[in-house]
């Protein structure tokens, strides 16, 4: 038995609901990562002390940036995949996925070797001087 699949059009209609069934789910996406973050930070702080927190939200850094990296390419993809979709050119959208999905590895790659080898001077930029902070950013 075939499932019915529902569709919806945001282009058709009110454009505050589209806009609004649209942003939704990244919304309540970032909500739960922020809720996560808070989470992880209070469970450090209440049993390991406040210098692992500090340790954990300069080491942080260096795992956001990394993030924000690896997003370039998959941005770059999304628009390309939605004219592709847009244009009713599925193939040529599946090969912008794969190719983004590539980039994607190969910088995440990239950016762990960078941070591995230069992980002592990435901490020496945050100047931070207290050495049990410094040897817990190292190991986080």
């Amino acid at each position: 038995m075939k499932k019915k699949v529902n569709k919806t059009n945001i282009l058709e209609g009110s454009i505050s609901k589209g806009l609004f069934k649209l942003a939704l789910p990244v919304v309540l996406t970032s909500l739960i990562s922020i809720g996560y973050s808070l989470t992880d930070t209070w469970f450090i702080g209440k049993y390991l002390g406040d210098k692992y927190v500090s340790a954990v939200a300069a080491g942080a850094f260096f795992i956001n940036f990394g993030m924000c990296f690896c997003n370039i390419p998959k941005i770059g993809a999304q628009v390309l995949v939605a004219q592709s979709i847009g244009a009713r050119k599925i193939l040529t959208a599946r090969k912008y996925v794969r190719t983004a999905l590539y980039l994607c590895v190969a910088f995440g790659l990239m950016y762990c070797a960078f941070v591995m080898i230069f992980h002592n001077y990435l901490i020496k930029v945050i100047k931070v001087q207290d050495p049990l902070i410094v040897h817990a950013q190292i190991n986080f």
